[in-house]
């Protein structure tokens, strides 16, 4: 997309806020010979690899990241259909529990919010229920992801079951971290984001040691 901008006050504002975000990655910025005038064309993210864009698979750097929406989206189907059924009092059979969950990871329009944005040189998954959602930059969103995010859910589903995964619900139905910190801060194959805090801190102990 290119923006045209012909007062030189607005052309060096906007520059400026580009740099004020560091996030809203621009691909070429020029200013016209008479000095009043230029063109930003926008941009994605900058800098990212080959396996963050075209891989199937989630990149282990954003494993995290994307256990974290997949969990957010569950809990939003759950929560809203339980809504929509007062009388069942949150008691579910296990043939509804299988269709709804089956509805939330199959929706390509759910999975289509989200994307790659670069947040203090970081690169993040930003879309509904992240941390990240609000903070300025430019998302990333479609490509591989959507069927990303639809097999990680569906694997995470098959790992531990529909009723298991409404039981943690049902322990506290109107807050969302309860079933994150059960399929993404747990052990073994529900450790995610502990892997990737224990891979920070290994990082970290490192570039200290090579100091």
């Amino acid at each position: 997309m290119f923006c045209k901008l012909s007062n030189s006050s607005n052309f060096i504002i906007i520059y400026l806020l580009m740099f004020l975000f560091n996030g809203c990655s621009s691909d070429v910025i020029s200013q016209d010979d008479d000095g009043m005038s230029g063109t930003i064309q926008f941009g994605g993210p900058q800098d990212m690899n080959d396996e963050m864009m075209n891989s199937p698979f989630v990149p282990d750097e954003l494993q995290c990241d994307a256990c974290i929406a997949v969990s957010y989206k569950l809990w939003e189907g759950l929560n809203e259909y339980n809504k929509k059924h007062p009388s069942l009092k949150n008691e579910l059979s296990e043939s509804t529990l299988i269709d709804l969950m089956d509805e939330v990871c199959s929706d390509q329009e759910v999975w289509k919010q989200y994307g790659m944005k670069k947040i203090k040189k970081v690169t993040r998954l930003s879309g509904p229920g992240m941390e990240t959602e609000e903070v300025p930059g430019v998302t990333a969103s479609g490509g591989k992801w959507p069927a990303r995010l639809q097999d990680l859910c569906e694997t995470m589903i098959g790992d531990h079951g529909e009723v298991t995964l409404y039981n943690v619900y049902k322990l506290a139905p109107t807050k969302k971290h309860f079933l994150k910190n059960f399929l993404c801060y747990g052990t073994k194959s529900r450790d995610k984001c502990s892997k990737l805090e224990e891979r920070k801190f290994n990082e970290h102990q490192h570039s200290k040691e090579d100091l």
